[in-house]
Protein backbone atom coordinates (compact mmCIF):
# COMPACT_ATOMS: atom_id res chain seq x y z
CA UNK A 1 0.00 0.00 0.00
CA UNK A 2 2.84 2.50 0.89
CA UNK A 3 4.46 1.77 -2.23
CA UNK A 4 1.74 2.31 -4.41
CA UNK A 5 0.87 5.31 -2.85
CA UNK A 6 4.86 6.33 -3.58
CA UNK A 7 4.29 5.48 -7.42
CA UNK A 8 0.51 7.39 -7.22
CA UNK A 9 2.83 10.35 -5.89
CA UNK A 10 5.88 10.34 -8.18
CA UNK A 11 3.27 9.70 -11.31
CA UNK A 12 1.64 12.98 -9.80
CA UNK A 13 5.00 15.02 -10.37
CA UNK A 14 5.86 13.71 -13.19
CA UNK A 15 2.57 14.52 -15.08
CA UNK A 16 2.85 18.28 -13.46
CA UNK A 17 6.11 18.55 -14.62
CA UNK A 18 5.44 17.46 -18.07
CA UNK A 19 2.57 20.04 -17.98
CA UNK A 20 4.51 23.08 -17.55
CA UNK A 21 6.87 21.41 -20.05
CA UNK A 22 4.02 22.15 -22.47
CA UNK A 23 2.79 25.63 -20.81
CA UNK A 24 6.76 26.63 -21.90
CA UNK A 25 6.38 25.45 -25.00
CA UNK A 26 2.97 26.70 -25.65
CA UNK A 27 4.27 30.20 -24.35
CA UNK A 28 7.41 29.82 -26.84
CA UNK A 29 4.72 28.41 -29.60
CA UNK A 30 2.77 31.45 -29.64
CA UNK A 31 5.83 34.45 -29.37
CA UNK A 32 7.66 33.02 -32.39
CA UNK A 33 4.13 33.19 -33.84
CA UNK A 34 3.84 36.53 -32.93
CA UNK A 35 6.98 37.68 -33.99
CA UNK A 36 6.23 36.08 -37.26
CA UNK A 37 3.11 37.84 -37.22
CA UNK A 38 4.44 41.20 -36.69
CA UNK A 39 7.27 40.36 -39.72
CA UNK A 40 4.44 40.68 -41.84
CA UNK A 41 2.26 43.47 -40.35
CA UNK A 42 6.00 45.54 -40.54
CA UNK A 43 6.14 44.48 -43.91
CA UNK A 44 2.10 45.91 -44.86
CA UNK A 45 2.93 48.55 -42.97
CA UNK A 46 6.25 49.55 -44.91
CA UNK A 47 4.14 48.74 -48.24
CA UNK A 48 2.00 51.43 -46.86
CA UNK A 49 3.80 54.07 -46.08
CA UNK A 50 5.28 53.64 -49.45
CA UNK A 51 2.09 54.24 -51.09
CA UNK A 52 1.31 57.53 -48.74
CA UNK A 53 4.61 58.64 -49.88
CA UNK A 54 3.87 58.08 -53.43
CA UNK A 55 0.29 59.46 -53.81
CA UNK A 56 1.69 62.44 -51.22
CA UNK A 57 4.20 63.41 -54.19
CA UNK A 58 2.54 62.70 -57.42
CA UNK A 59 -0.41 64.97 -56.67
CA UNK A 60 1.04 68.12 -57.45
CA UNK A 61 2.97 66.35 -60.48
CA UNK A 62 -0.45 65.74 -61.48
CA UNK A 63 -1.73 69.20 -61.05
CA UNK A 64 1.54 70.42 -63.04
CA UNK A 65 1.48 67.79 -65.42
CA UNK A 66 -2.33 67.76 -66.59
CA UNK A 67 -3.20 71.72 -65.60
CA UNK A 68 0.04 73.76 -66.60
CA UNK A 69 1.87 71.17 -69.46
CA UNK A 70 -0.57 69.42 -71.10
CA UNK A 71 -3.80 72.13 -70.45
CA UNK A 72 -6.08 70.13 -69.49
CA UNK A 73 -9.33 72.08 -67.54
CA UNK A 74 -7.77 72.71 -63.97
CA UNK A 75 -10.60 70.88 -62.52
CA UNK A 76 -9.00 67.31 -64.03
CA UNK A 77 -5.56 67.72 -62.64
CA UNK A 78 -7.28 69.22 -59.03
CA UNK A 79 -9.38 66.20 -58.88
CA UNK A 80 -7.39 63.42 -58.84
CA UNK A 81 -4.60 65.72 -56.71
CA UNK A 82 -7.14 65.16 -54.47
CA UNK A 83 -7.78 61.96 -54.77
CA UNK A 84 -4.41 60.86 -54.26
CA UNK A 85 -4.26 63.20 -51.04
CA UNK A 86 -7.65 61.69 -49.70
CA UNK A 87 -5.91 58.46 -50.91
CA UNK A 88 -3.11 58.88 -48.52
CA UNK A 89 -4.77 60.26 -45.80
CA UNK A 90 -7.05 56.83 -45.47
CA UNK A 91 -4.00 54.41 -46.09
CA UNK A 92 -2.62 55.98 -43.11
CA UNK A 93 -5.83 55.81 -41.16
CA UNK A 94 -6.55 52.04 -42.77
CA UNK A 95 -2.60 51.20 -41.55
CA UNK A 96 -3.32 51.82 -38.07
CA UNK A 97 -3.83 48.08 -36.71
CA UNK A 98 -0.36 47.42 -38.43
CA UNK A 99 1.29 48.69 -35.47
CA UNK A 100 3.18 46.37 -34.28
CA UNK A 101 2.80 46.78 -30.60
CA UNK A 102 -0.55 45.63 -31.37
CA UNK A 103 1.25 42.12 -31.72
CA UNK A 104 3.03 41.94 -29.09
CA UNK A 105 0.35 43.47 -26.24
CA UNK A 106 -2.88 42.82 -28.00
CA UNK A 107 -4.68 39.27 -27.31
CA UNK A 108 -5.28 37.21 -30.41
CA UNK A 109 -8.86 38.11 -30.77
CA UNK A 110 -8.45 41.90 -30.62
CA UNK A 111 -5.48 41.46 -33.67
CA UNK A 112 -7.39 38.83 -35.66
CA UNK A 113 -10.39 41.48 -35.67
CA UNK A 114 -8.13 44.59 -36.62
CA UNK A 115 -6.87 41.92 -39.40
CA UNK A 116 -9.98 41.50 -40.61
CA UNK A 117 -11.19 45.09 -40.59
CA UNK A 118 -8.00 46.21 -42.17
CA UNK A 119 -8.80 43.51 -44.54
CA UNK A 120 -12.68 44.36 -45.35
CA UNK A 121 -11.69 48.32 -45.49
CA UNK A 122 -8.83 47.50 -47.91
CA UNK A 123 -12.26 46.13 -50.15
CA UNK A 124 -14.27 48.87 -49.36
CA UNK A 125 -11.90 51.26 -50.78
CA UNK A 126 -12.47 49.60 -53.93
CA UNK A 127 -16.30 50.82 -53.94
CA UNK A 128 -15.12 54.02 -53.80
CA UNK A 129 -11.99 54.16 -56.59
CA UNK A 130 -12.60 52.24 -59.01
CA UNK A 131 -15.75 54.58 -59.69
CA UNK A 132 -14.03 57.64 -59.20
CA UNK A 133 -11.13 56.26 -61.85
CA UNK A 134 -14.31 55.58 -64.49
CA UNK A 135 -15.37 58.53 -64.50
CA UNK A 136 -12.22 61.01 -63.75
CA UNK A 137 -10.89 58.85 -66.60
CA UNK A 138 -13.48 59.30 -68.93
CA UNK A 139 -13.32 62.91 -68.48
CA UNK A 140 -9.81 62.82 -68.60
CA UNK A 141 -10.13 60.92 -72.17
CA UNK A 142 -12.49 63.13 -73.31
CA UNK A 143 -9.75 65.98 -72.83
CA UNK A 144 -7.32 64.08 -74.57
CA UNK A 145 -9.35 63.33 -77.53
CA UNK A 146 -7.62 65.55 -79.88
CA UNK A 147 -3.85 64.59 -78.69
CA UNK A 148 -3.46 60.73 -80.18
CA UNK A 149 0.01 60.60 -78.53
CA UNK A 150 -1.10 61.77 -75.19
CA UNK A 151 -4.42 59.47 -75.41
CA UNK A 152 -2.18 56.21 -75.80
CA UNK A 153 -0.14 57.15 -73.13
CA UNK A 154 -3.18 57.79 -70.70
CA UNK A 155 -4.74 54.34 -71.89
CA UNK A 156 -1.10 52.60 -71.24
CA UNK A 157 -0.36 54.32 -67.88
CA UNK A 158 -3.79 52.99 -66.40
CA UNK A 159 -3.31 49.50 -67.63
CA UNK A 160 -0.26 49.33 -65.73
CA UNK A 161 -1.60 51.08 -62.81
CA UNK A 162 -4.76 48.84 -62.30
CA UNK A 163 -2.61 46.01 -63.15
CA UNK A 164 0.20 46.97 -60.12
CA UNK A 165 -2.81 47.86 -58.06
CA UNK A 166 -4.56 44.69 -58.58
CA UNK A 167 -0.94 42.82 -57.16
CA UNK A 168 -0.58 45.17 -54.44
CA UNK A 169 -4.38 44.44 -53.50
CA UNK A 170 -4.01 40.81 -54.01
CA UNK A 171 -0.55 41.05 -52.22
CA UNK A 172 -1.97 42.82 -48.93
CA UNK A 173 -5.05 40.27 -48.64
CA UNK A 174 -3.00 37.66 -49.33
CA UNK A 175 -0.70 38.70 -46.28
CA UNK A 176 -3.46 39.71 -44.60
CA UNK A 177 -4.93 36.36 -44.53
CA UNK A 178 -1.96 34.64 -43.82
CA UNK A 179 -1.71 36.52 -40.34
CA UNK A 180 -5.66 35.84 -39.65
CA UNK A 181 -4.74 31.75 -39.85
CA UNK A 182 -1.66 31.74 -37.96
CA UNK A 183 -3.75 33.51 -34.91
CA UNK A 184 -6.83 30.68 -35.91
CA UNK A 185 -4.23 28.47 -35.56
CA UNK A 186 -2.97 29.54 -32.15
CA UNK A 187 -6.90 29.66 -31.00
CA UNK A 188 -6.84 26.15 -31.59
Amino acid sequence: MNKDNYELIELREQVSKLRSMLDKENIINERTMRRAMSRKADKLNRRSISLTIIAIVFAPIMVFDLNYFMGLHPAIGYSGAAFLIIAAVCEILFSRPLRSDMFTRGTLVEISEQMVRYKKTNIYWLFFSIPFFIIWGGFLVYSLLGNDAALYGIIVGFVIGAILGGVILYNTQRTVQDIIDQINDLKI
